[in-house]
């Protein structure tokens, strides 16, 4: 989370926060130095997908 700016982490919610990091590792993944090791587009489409799924189904809560 220290690449995340602190502007953006102050005052957010948990879940928000859990949201940028889920981000934040599917982001470090994509970097991937072996082509074989890095998702392609769709899987992190799909990735993404979740992420706001879930984080939207944990804001209703």
């Amino acid at each position: 989370m220290d690449a995340v700016d602190p502007a953006l982490k102050e005052g957010a919610s948990r879940v928000e926060l859990e949201t940028m990091k889920a981000l934040g590792f599917l982001a470090v993944s994509c970097l991937e130095e072996r082509r074989q090791s890095r998702p392609s587009m769709k899987e992190v489409a799909e990735e993404i997908e979740y992420i706001i799924t879930i984080a939207t189904a944990k804001a209703i809560e």
